[in-house]
C-alpha cells in the first residue's frame, strides 16, 4: 500500500461520515409527522357546537362534560379548561388539559374536584394552537344531563 492508497481511503472514510453526518443531520430536523393525524383537517375552525354536562347524583359529586366541536375536528389535539361556578365562586381549580376530539368531534372532560354544590354556570376556554374560544353556559343546579346548544 503505498502513499496514494492511503489518501484515497481517507477520503472515501472522510465522505462517508460526512454523507452519514448529512443524513443524520436531515432526518434530525426534519419536522416530525404523526401517522395517526392523517385525517386530521388542519384548516378546521375549532367552534362548540353544544355541550352536554352531566352531574352526578350523590354529594361531593363530579362533573362530567362532552363538548362538540364538529366531525370536522376529528383527531385533532386542543387544550382545553372547564370552570365550574356556584354564585360566582369558582368551585375547581382547573388547568389546561390536552385532549384529542374524538372521530365523532367530541372532546371528554371528567372534573376531578369532588363538588358538595351543583354548579349554576361554566366557562370552557379551547385552545387549538391557533384560536382560543371561551364561551360560558349558566347550567341549572340539579343532577342528571344538561344538553346546552351555541
Amino acid at each position: 500500500m503505498d502513499e496514494k492508497d492511503i489518501i484515497l481511503i481517507t477520503i472515501i472514510i472522510i465522505s462517508a461520515m460526512l454523507l452519514g453526518l448529512l443524513i443524520y443531520h436531515t432526518i434530525v430536523n426534519t419536522p416530525e409527522t404523526n401517522k395517526n393525524d392523517d385525517n386530521v383537517n388542519n384548516s378546521a375552525k375549532i367552534k362548540i357546537n353544544y355541550v352536554i354536562f352531566y352531574s352526578e347524583n350523590n354529594e361531593n359529586h363530579r362533573e362530567y362534560v362532552t363538548v362538540n366541536v364538529g366531525k370536522e375536528n376529528a383527531n385533532k389535539t386542543v387544550s382545553m379548561v372547564v370552570q365550574f361556578y356556584n354564585n360566582k365562586e369558582i368551585m375547581n381549580l382547573p388547568r389546561y388539559t390536552d385532549y384529542k376530539v374524538d372521530s365523532e368531534g367530541n372532546i371528554k372532560y371528567k372534573v376531578t374536584t369532588r363538588m358538595s354544590k351543583y354548579p349554576n354556570k361554566s366557562k370552557i376556554i379551547i385552545n387549538d394552537g391557533k384560536k382560543e374560544i371561551t364561551h360560558s353556559f349558566n347550567l341549572k343546579e340539579k343532577s342528571g344531563t344538561q344538553t346546552l346548544y351555541v
